[in-house]
Parts: structure tokens; C-alpha cells; sequence
């Protein structure tokens, strides 16, 4: 694949990096990273310490000793830093840089290969420990398959090299419905430019772009007789829908009494009729393992007594679950995950579906034309036994949707770099919800601080760093640090004055 490398060599001397238009929303690390980063542990307790360490006594830094120990973070993806998204703060540490004196350049290890990497400016810590640079892994006019390709990092000061080992993960670019459903979650880029519908009764759909998304309208609906993508099965007549929100099914006729609808399905709300589902799941989906965060389905009519083989109408499925993830920003046209409307049958009719999930996460701006997920109707085109409304969580610092749940996010202006031991940062919360704040630094110590918080709004929040690389997330309430869905991240590296 034809690639160009593109290095910048640069030296700094500044100690705060805070470039126009910063992006924020790193999502947590994948599984593969995580594990690899000193035995972090997947959650940890409150009690940690409570302050960075303080600053390494200061030494005149020796050249002629140059030395590169370790880095993080571990891979850098195509497309960071593209799109308004947070650039890759690649931090090292090591012994004697020299500040003023270093530059650092990235090729590929193996001559066959090529990269295409923009850096930043390269700022030294004042103990000649540590370095950071932002670098942004353009996005490359081949597919990139999701291919591995090594890096060689050279520092340099005066005539004294040292080398490092890293690598970037090539990624496809989503650029045509026929590519749908998505065989992998993430991408260096998402545009797609006609409208998209994922397939019934598959399941539920992640898509991660390591820059932006752009979207025309797309749909993750639920029919009659099958679920949107990643929701629950309708009842078939006489029979209840799948999941924990599922409608109950209607009662047979029996003498006299005529048989009664198949119950709603319930999720955000109660399904309609007696028979409907109960309210399930948790407004800020903390983790898509609980199986109450999901779409049920509608419960199916009763049938006939006098009939007795005229059966009742089958529930609605539940609508699918969908979650849009762009590091940079997200631009998109009508999304839905509409639930399944009940059928007539010959009896009773069956209940609605709910309305699916949608779950969007930016780093930059949101622009959304709207988002529906409202429950299927009952048979018959009834309201009585409807399926409740799904649920849709934002977290974007910029941009809004006024019926979803707001999610956590940091503001566009955390920085990349800073010298400042302990830095106020800005963070979009909703209102008096209590969020953990964690913090993971590049010894692999995870620690929480505070233990929990809450405000109105925008929030600024002192944070404390270690010196080097620390990787600073929001977890939703309910949720875990290792689990993807209920986290918000951002990477900053303190380097010492």
C-alpha cells in the first residue's frame, strides 16, 4: 500500500501545550492495552495516594547518556488527532533529555512499510526524566485493514541517539452501506453519504471512528416478527416477549371472556396494558452486560375461546442497539431504533416492542438531526398496549439532544501537555449526578479521585498528576472502569518544571 511519511522535527522549550480546538474523548483503553500497562488492575479501591509524588531532584541531564525506558501510549490509531479529534500524547520516559536539545522522529521499523504521522512540539521535563509530543496518525488513501505496522522512535540530542519500539494500528475507512453490517468496530474514518439501515436480528452495533462520523439517516428499526439489531424477540401469540422488560402475553378466552391483548413492552416506561413490561434498565447504561439494557419485546394476544385455533397476534420486537463513537466530531441525519408494532392476528392483539437504544460519544461536536426511538404500537395500530420508549445517552462536549441522557464529558480545552502539578479541568456532567473520577498513570497505578462528584452543568475539577502520562476518566454511576460503555477518557502528560 502506497503510504507517505510525513516527520516533523521539533524541539520545544515551553512546557504548556494547548493548541486551538483540542479534542477530548479518548475512549478507554481496549482490552489488549489495558492488561498491558504494569498489571493495572480492571477497578480499584478509594483509599490510594492522595497527590502526585512530588518533583525529581533536579539534575544537569548528560547526553552522552541518553536513554528511552518505556512509553505510553502503547499504539497509536490511524485517524488520531484527524477531525477535530485529541492527537496521541506519546509519552516516554527515560534519562537525560536534555530540554531544548531533543528532537524525536517516528519511521517504520521495517523498510516495506509506511506511516504517515504528523508531531507536535516535543517539551522535556525539568529533570530530564521524561518527554511528550502529540502526534497525529493522518488517515492514508489505502484501506488499512486493521494492519500493525512497527515503529522505530529515534531521539536525538546534539550527536547522542537513543530508539524506542511502537507501532500504529492501520484502520479501514466506512464509506458505503454495502460494508454494513461493520465487521470490525473501529475505523480511522466514517462517512457514509446514503442512508444506512443495519439488518433485523443481528446484534447490537458498535461503531468507533478514530476521527469523525458522518452520517446520512440510519436506522436500527424492529419489524413484527424480528428485532432491530441487538434487541429482544417479539412473543409469538400467546406467548410473552424475550428480555427483562418483555410484555406478558394475553390471557385465552375462556366461556365468556374474550382473550386480552399481549402487553407492551416495557424499558424507559411500563408497557401499555395490564399485561405490559416493567420498567428495566438504567438511564446511563452502564454496561451493556446488564440484560435490562436492552429493547424488549411485546408480549402476543390471547386467543379466541370459541374459535379455538384462532390465535391472537404476535408482539412487536424490541429496536436495536446502536452505539456511534467518533473521536473527533459526529455530523449526522435522522437516526432511529424504532420498537416492532404488534400484530392483529385472530384474537387479541399483540404488544408493542420498545423503542431501542442509541448511544453517541464525540470528542468534538455533535450535530444530530434527530433521534427516535419510540416503542412499536399494539395491534391494530393500538396505543393501549404499546411498547415503551428506548433510551438514547449522549456524551459530547459540545451539542445536545434535548430527550436524551446526558452522559459525562471533558471539555475541548484540556490540554495535551502541561507543567501544572495539579490542573483544573472542565467537565460536562449533568446535574447532580455522582460521577468517579480515575485517574491511570504510566506505572500502571489506577486511582480514583474523589470518590464521587456531582454539580449543575460544566464543572472544574483539580486534578493531580504523576509526572509522565496519565490517562484521566469519567465512569458513569454503576459503571467500571474496564468497561468501555461507561467510561469517558482523556491523556495528559504532566512534565515536571
Amino acid at each position: 500500500m502506497a503510504r507517505i511519511l510525513a516527520l516533523v522535527l521539533l524541539s520545544g522549550c515551553s512546557f504548556f501545550y494547548n493548541p486551538d480546538n483540542l479534542r477530548t474523548s479518548d475512549g478507554p483503553l481496549p482490552a489488549s492495552d489495558a492488561t498491558s500497562v504494569s498489571d493495572a488492575p480492571a477497578d480499584a479501591p478509594a483509599d490510594g495516594p492522595a497527590d502526585a509524588p512530588a518533583d525529581a531532584p533536579f539534575t544537569i541531564p548528560d547526553p552522552r547518556m541518553v536513554h528511552a525506558a518505556d512509553l505510553q501510549p502503547l499504539v497509536i490509531y490511524e485517524g488520531q488527532g484527524v477531525d477535530h479529534s485529541r492527537p496521541a500524547v506519546l509519552t516516554i520516559r527515560g534519562a537525560n533529555f536534555v530540554p531544548g536539545r531533543v528532537t524525536v522522529t517516528i519511521a517504520p521499523t521495517n523498510s516495506q512499510d509506511t506511516a504517515d504521522l504528523t508531531l507536535g512540539s516535543v517539551l522535556v521535563a525539568a529533570d530530564g526524566n521524561s518527554l511528550a509530543v502529540p502526534v497525529t496518525a493522518n488517515i492514508m488513501p489505502t484501506v488499512g485493514g486493521q494492519t500493525s505496522v512497527p515503529l522505530t522512535i529515534t531521539i536525538s540530542e546534539l550527536s547522542f541517539t537513543t530508539t524506542i519500539l511502537w507501532s500504529e494500528i492501520a484502520l479501514d475507512e466506512l464509506t458505503a452501506v454495502s460494508q454494513l453490517p461493520p465487521t470490525q468496530q473501529r475505523y480511522s474514518r466514517v462517512a457514509l453519504a446514503a442512508a444506512g439501515s443495519l439488518p433485523t436480528g443481528g446484534p447490537r452495533v458498535t461503531i468507533h471512528s478514530m476521527s469523525s462520523i458522518s452520517l446520512a439517516a440510519f436506522h436500527a428499526d424492529a419489524t413484527t416478527s424480528a428485532a432491530g439489531a441487538g434487541g429482544c424477540a417479539s412473543g409469538a401469540p400467546g406467548a410473552p416477549g424475550a428480555c427483562p422488560g418483555g410484555g406478558l402475553a394475553g390471557a385465552n378466552g375462556q366461556a365468556m371472556a374474550l382473550p386480552t391483548p399481549g402487553g407492551g413492552a416495557g424499558f424507559s416506561s411500563k408497557g401499555g396494558a395490564d399485561t405490559g413490561g416493567p420498567i428495566v434498565g438504567d438511564p446511563f447504561v452502564a454496561s451493556y452486560n446488564d440484560p435490562a439494557n436492552v429493547a424488549s419485546g411485546g408480549g402476543g394476544g390471547g386467543r379466541t375461546y370459541l374459535a379455538g385455533t384462532a390465535n391472537g397476534g404476535a408482539g412487536g420486537g424490541g429496536g436495536g442497539t446502536l452505539e456511534l463513537h467518533a473521536e473527533g466530531d459526529m455530523t449526522t441525519a435522522a437516526i432511529t431504533a424504532l420498537g416492532g408494532a404488534g400484530s392483529a392476528g385472530t384474537g387479541a392483539t399483540g404488544g408493542g416492542g420498545a423503542g431501542g437504544l442509541v448511544i453517541l460519544r464525540t470528542g468534538h461536536t455533535l450535530a444530530v438531526a434527530s433521534v427516535d426511538v419510540g416503542g412499536g404500537l399494539g395491534g391494530s395500530s393500538l396505543a393501549t398496549n404499546a411498547g415503551s420508549t428506548g433510551r438514547i445517552r449522549v456524551d459530547a462536549p459540545l451539542g445536545s439532544i434535548a430527550t436524551a441522557q446526558v452522559g459525562p464529558a471533558f471539555a475541548i480545552d484540556t490540554p495535551l501537555v502541561t507543567d501544572h502539578h495539579t490542573l483544573t479541568v472542565n467537565i460536562r456532567i449533568p446535574s447532580l449526578i455522582p460521577f468517579k473520577l480515575s485517574r491511570l498513570d504510566q506505572r500502571g497505578i489506577l486511582f480514583y479521585l474523589p470518590d464521587a462528584m456531582s454539580g449543575t452543568g460544566t464543572v472544574a475539577i483539580a486534578v493531580p498528576l504523576i509526572n509522565g502520562w496519565n490517562r484521566l476518566c469519567l465512569t458513569v454511576p454503576g459503571g467500571a472502569y474496564a468497561d468501555d460503555i461507561a467510561n469517558e477518557c482523556v491523556e495528559i502528560a504532566f512534565m515536571t518544571r
